[in-house]
């Protein structure tokens, strides 16, 4: 098995994915760790979306794009694309969906899977364009999108960056 501390200083962003499913057992373990992280006051308001569908994945690259006035765009051709959405009103909600984020990413790394976190639909998920797609994945339109994760087998194995925050002992 592997250890914790090692999985969390191994955890890297992956931007190029191999054209290969995964497995389904497989994403539910990954969907299963961002369910097991905390939710402010356990309200468990979160709504996880599956996305496979690589037309539809292309679609909502194009309407990103489109909304953000971007000349291109891309979510580099994972085989799953997760959205969690929350309801508009749950003050947390940005918080709950960082906490099932860094779950998801670890348990990726955990699999052997790359991961990518996707913040741009936070700019731009009621942009009328996005929304029809959200829609579409059947996101509630009284949902928010903060982050979503762009998740496969990686194609690539980037060494992980350097980090130096700042840590203070007082």
């Amino acid at each position: 098995m592997k250890d914790l501390m090692e999985i969390i200083h191994n955890r890297k962003t992956i931007r190029r994915y191999q054209e290969r499913p995964i497995e389904e057992d497989i994403l539910r373990q990954v969907l299963d760790c961002a369910v097991q992280s905390p939710t402010a006051m356990n309200r468990q308001a979160r709504k996880y979306t599956v996305l496979q569908d690589k037309m539809q994945m292309q679609r909502l690259e194009q309407a990103v794009q489109s909304a953000l006035e971007r000349n291109s765009y891309s979510f580099n051709n994972p085989a799953a694309f997760i959205f969690i959405s929350v309801p508009r009103d749950l003050e947390n909600g940005m918080a709950d969906t960082s906490c099932a984020m860094q779950n998801m990413m670890l348990a990726s790394t955990y699999l052997d899977l790359g991961s990518c976190w996707i913040n741009q639909l936070k700019h731009c998920y009621d942009d009328p364009g996005v929304r029809e797609i959200l829609t579409d994945c059947h996101i509630p339109e009284d949902h928010v999108v903060y982050a979503c994760l762009a998740l496969g087998y990686p194609d690539q194995d980037p060494a992980p960056k350097e980090k130096s925050e700042w840590i203070e002992f007082l």
